[in-house]
């Protein structure tokens, strides 16, 4: 560790020196690597000795991956990402950001200069950004996501170097936020600086990474000593103590041998983006430090550095063992604030409603319009505003129409308490309810009822003496956020009878049953909850639940952190479930489901249970630290289990028992007290490429009462692979040489000769007679993919109904006839890595199937449509390449259920994705370009989510949505589309929200035919035509968008169109902000900034 110099001297040259040079632009890149992800950066340096990063010595920046990708350092690290910047005048580049909240990053404000030119930051000279997070292999683009960044500035301030970025699809769900610290660090405290110095891969600077002493100049900055290059502009300073930011590291100074930051406590009380994301501020000056001498060195000190690389043990030891050493006092706040289960304290801020244009009533116990809720609500006229203001109010409320209902003041004090009756029953068409408590005090009634209709309910607290104290059924959709649910009688939140909900960033804790139980078809979206202390499990997936649950916090529930029992497919990702006083997951009776990047930790038994023929997907999770084993399958639970990291349980890594045969490959199962792998009584499977090694007892343990095992390739010693195989393996692999020399010449054969299990391993050749599978087999290319080729004319290539198996790296063609090229008509399949095309039918159907994943395949250059789901369909299809088919890239309809993401549709004669009458789904962060018709279409769907994908340049429009068809649309980019950004007809009533609808060669959006909708929060500019054009009987309610440089008016409405336009920004059209035709319907306007 290198001594910290003192920054006194680099107080007094500043001043003696005076100004320093103008600060340089950052690290560089060549324009044409937009967009990619492993970028060679052009350098650039400063002038007069001031320049953005430096080293000190020996450079002590070091890749973040060598601390192990399950390590509190790289858990620290996730939210932070490289912002990369394409500008107007054809110059590049990239700076380190880091996420603050669902929808901001925050950078220096030097990394984007053109912003000088304009202090708005409509102007920022900015012509694309993106935020890539997980980048933290070096060389690597696996596990990388990418985030647009709108090119218009939140925020920013040239002083303080600070600029707040919006980003989209909230990166926040999957990677968290780091908190802001509000005082500054101590003199000489350690520091960690986490960036991406040079646009590489994530880096951390630990080694000297300290704060000055003084920590803070009197300019106001937070001098270090941590080592920094180009692109590490933007990056946190965080201390160690309670892992806060505690400044924003902008540049450094080699006359010195500093670095500097901005603090945060200079930065906090400037920008209202980030006091909102971090809780109240206090304001006023801050004393400047006045110098102290450096603390020596001894073994308390020694203690404490290493107290705060270990957390909660070490501080408890450091301060058992020295309690009278200098940092006594802050260890004991650290031991209290973070060594227990958190609490989240309450948000005793007075809120204010916002300007509303519409009616308003007030209720108050006395003075107002109303001093009891129910009669308010039974007097207001639709569109009406309710303010409710410190009480309590004792009867039910029954909502039938549009309304808002908000507390004004501490939402503790403004109470609806009900007994023997729901507190609220909701069924109007939509509306919001905020910053109440509502509390249900006895009765067999639910607190909240969503029996119909669409509502926002959030920041308020909810509980129940009754029933659920939040039922969600039969509904349109509801946003349920940032609210309190505890404390029910019974469960928290209960959806059923095919409910529908967001439910994001609530803490949900101490229930008696489930905090959210699902089930008979209900299909939530849920992401950034925290669920714990529930008398029963954090999440309950039951009998046809549905949904995606996502970025989740489950711990300390007295059943299994999340149980899937009979569940229709969820997809679980990315969760973090630990300390449960039963197992992590659970899933039972036959569920299917896909369970992938969870961190699994600490339950009290199995991280991941799989009984009574439940057969899920488990794929590339960390099961850790458990009191039993990591994976616990048996009572005939089946599955994949796939590229996990399972260590240092207590038991053995995978038991296997009573008729379960589950396929685990491709696992790293190390470091478990037992043998990695157990199979007994009856239990069987295959096992193939795991590692093995590093066991406390060995491998395998497979007792003489287990079933059928099959051994493939594991490593069992390290560095060397297992290819002895059992005496029977040879029957359960079989060779397909088109030549001669394997066991067959023909794949049609050797399909119908194979065992169940079998593994058919394909060599190079043409193969020309379809294939029919009925039993679970493993189809594997050996070779180059396009010189393995199956090649059928009038017959399916392919006939999938095997209840599981496995085709990868082979070429698959249709060479005419009406039928399909790859039909899963049932079952299960995994399909990847293959080119497929067709002449026939669509080049692969998948119908009335228990589930299939399509990755990684190239599906192009089909007669017709290039994916075609129906009849309740189910499927992953991750991370393909559809091009050029002659209708859509993919089509669902009839029930069909998929989740598509990372995927690719292009250059197609239809659209890029068609959800057909009843389609289902979610479609997340694909990339759809130059199609026929519409990039997305959405016809008489039954509310599919449409997130995160970039949409852009097609022959039509961007998405279409039409035949009454009920979709939520967020978070996407539609720019360049020939036709509307949005159009909505036909009955379609959609959920548009923080969406960005730019540069069309028509209007933003175009809403006609009675089409209807909620358009919420999206910002709509430089379109050619209108930014909204209403037409036809239409009445959406468009309401705070951002809608600017658009070519004609921001919104126009005629021909009997109608709506309700409220708190929108209208500024900035060339043409102005209504346009409003003599035969236009009812237009409602309030609110808005013109």
């Amino acid at each position: 560790m290198r001594l910290l110099i003192s920054a006194l001297a680099l107080c007094a040259g500043a001043v003696a020196g005076g100004q320093a040079a103008a600060q340089t632009a950052p690290a560089e890149f060549d324009p044409t690597d937009f967009g990619k992800i492993i970028i060679q950066p052009r350098q650039s340096a400063g002038g007069d000795g001031l320049v953005f990063e430096q080293a000190f010595g020996d450079y002590q920046n070091e890749p973040i991956i060598k601390y192990g990708e399950t390590s509190p350092i790289m858990k620290l690290g996730r939210p932070i990402g490289r912002l990369d910047m394409l500008f107007t005048n054809g110059k590049t580049a990239f700076c380190t950001a880091f996420i603050v909240d669902d929808q901001h990053i925050l950078t220096n404000h030097h990394c984007i200069p053109g912003m000088d030119g304009d202090p708005t930051g409509r102007d920022s000279g900015v012509q694309a950004a993106q935020f890539v997070a997980g980048f933290v292999k070096p060389g690597s683009s696996e596990g990388v996501d990418r985030y647009t960044v709108s090119p218009q500035i939140i925020e920013t301030n040239r002083e303080l170097d600070y600029t707040v970025l919006r980003v989209f699809g909230n990166p926040s769900t999957k990677y968290g936020i780091l908190e802001l610290a509000e005082e500054d660090p101590e003199d000489s405290e350690f520091l960690w600086i986490i960036g991406h110095p040079q646009g590489q891969a994530m880096h951390i600077s630990r080694e000297g990474c300290a704060a000055a002493n003084p920590a803070i100049s009197a300019e106001g900055k937070l001098m270090h000593s941590c080592d920094t290059l180009g692109g590490n502009s933007g990056s946190p300073v965080i201390r160690l103590s309670d892992k806060r930011v505690v400044g924003l590291h902008h540049a450094g100074d080699s006359r010195s041998g500093f670095n500097m930051a901005i603090p945060m406590t200079r930065i906090l009380p400037q920008s209202r983006v980030l006091k909102a994301s971090s809780g109240p501020v206090v304001t006023g000056t801050t004393p400047k430090p006045q110098p102290q001498p450096q603390p020596q060195v001894n073994a308390c000190s020694a203690m404490w550095a290493e107290a705060k690389i270990l957390g909660c043990a070490g501080y408890e030891a450091y301060a058992a063992d020295c309690a009278d050493h200098t940092f006594a006092s802050m260890a004991q706040r650290i031991i209290e604030r973070e060594c227990g289960i958190p609490v989240k304290p309450d948000n005793t801020d007075i809120v204010k409603p916002k300007e509303h244009g519409g009616p308003v009533l007030t209720v108050k116990r006395s003075g107002g319009d109303y001093s009891e809720l129910a009669d308010a609500i039974a007097a207001a006229d639709p569109g009406t505003r309710i303010e409710v203001y410190p009480g309590t109010y004792t009867r039910g409320i029954d909502v039938s129409k549009r309304l808002e209902i908000i507390g004004v003041g501490n939402k503790n004090d403004i109470v609806l308490k009900v007994a023997e009756d729901n507190a609220v029953r909701w069924t109007a068409e939509s509306g919001r309810i905020a910053n109440i408590s509502i509390h249900q005090d006895g009765g067999k009634f639910f607190n909240v009822h969503i029996a119909a209709g669409s509502v926002i309910i959030e920041d308020s607290d909810l509980t129940s003496k009754g029933l659920a104290v939040l039922a969600i059924r039969d509904n349109t959709g509801a946003t349920i956020r940032r609210n309190t649910i505890h404390d029910g009688a019974q469960g928290g939140i209960f959806m059923f009878e095919g409910g529908k909900a967001l439910i994001e960033g609530n803490t949900i804790f101490g229930n008696s049953l489930a905090g959210l139980e699902v089930k008979e078809g209900a299909d939530p979206v849920v992401t950034g909850n925290t669920m714990r202390d529930g008398g029963g499990s954090g999440i309950f997936i039951n009998e046809g639940g549905k949904g995606r649950y996502e970025g989740n916090t489950v711990f300390n529930n007295a059943l299994s952190g999340i149980e899937v029992k009979a569940a229709d497919n969820p997809l679980i990702s990315g969760n973090t479930i630990r300390d449960g006083q039963q197992g992590g997951i659970m899933t039972s009776d036959a569920a299917v489901s896909r369970i992938t990047k969870n961190e699994i930790y600490g339950n009290a038994y199995a991280s991941i249970e799989i009984k009574t023929g439940a057969d899920p997907q488990v794929y590339d999770n960390i099961l850790r630290d458990g009191q039993q084993s990591g994976i616990y399958i048996h009572e005939g639970g089946k599955g994949v289990i796939e590229n996990n990291q399972i260590i240092r349980n207590a038991f053995y890594g995978i038991s296997v028992k009573g008729d379960s045969n589950p396929l685990v490959r491709s696992n790293t199962i190390a470091s478990n007290i037992y043998e990695a792998i157990r199979v007994r009584e009856g239990g069987g499977g295959t096992y193939e490429r795991n590692d093995l090694s590093g066991n406390t007892a060995g491998t395998f343990r497979i007792e003489s009462d287990a079933g059928n095992v099959i051994r493939i390739g594991n490593i069992e010693v390290p560095g060397q692979v297992t290819t002895t195989p059992k005496p029977d393996l040879s029957v359960n692999v079989l060779t397909v040489k088109a030549s001669g020399g394997g066991d067959y010449r023909d794949l049609a054969d050797a399909v119908a000769a194979a065992d169940p299990d079998t593994r058919i391993e394909v060599y190079p050749g043409t193969y020309t007679r379809g294939i029919d599978v009925s039993k679970p087999l493993e189809i594997v290319g050996v070779g180059p993919v396009s010189d393995i080729v199956l090649k059928v004319a009038e017959d399916n290539t392919v006939r999938w109904t095997a209840d599981s198996g496995r085709i990868a790296r082979m070429t698959i063609l249709q060479d005419g006839g009406k039928y399909f090229n790859v039909h899963i008509a049932a079952g299960s399949l995994i399909l990847e890595d293959s080119v497929l095309s067709s002449k026939g039918l669509a080049v692969l159907a998948i119908r009335d199937n228990n589930d299939a994943t399509i990755r990684r395949n190239t599906i192009r250059d089909g007669a017709q449509g290039g994916i075609f789901m129906f009849e309740g369909g189910r499927a992953t299809i991750e991370g393909n390449e559809i091009y050029g088919n002659s209708l859509a890239g993919l089509e669902v309809k009839e029930g069909a259920d998929p989740y598509v993401t990372g995927n690719t549709m292009r250059d197609g004669g239809g659209s890029g994705i068609f959800i057909n009458e009843g389609g289902k789904g979610h479609y997340e962060g694909n990339t759809v370009y130059n199609n026929g018709l519409s990039g997305i279409e959405v016809k008489a769907a039954d509310n599919p989510l449409i997130t995160g994908n970039t949409i852009r340049d097609g022959q039509q429009g961007g998405i279409m949505t039409s035949d009454g068809a009920i979709s939520r649309i967020t978070a996407n980019e539609i720019f360049g589309n020939a036709y509307a950004g949005i159009e909505i007809k036909t009955n379609a009533n959609p959920s548009v929200f923080d969406n960005i609808l730019r540069d069309g060669q028509q209007s933003g959006m175009y809403i006609h035919e009675g089409g209807m909708g909620v358009i919420e929060n999206n910002e709509i500019f430089r379109n050619a035509f209108y930014g909204i054009s209403v037409k036809g009987a239409s009445t959406p309610i468009v309401r705070s968008n951002t809608i600017s440089q658009n070519v004609y008016e921001a919104i126009r409405v005629r021909e009997g169109g109608g709506g309700t336009y409220e708190n929108n920004d209208l500024t900035g059209n060339t043409a102005g902000t209504f346009r409003i035709e003599a035969d236009a319907g009812n237009v409602i306007r309030r609110g808005n900034k013109e």
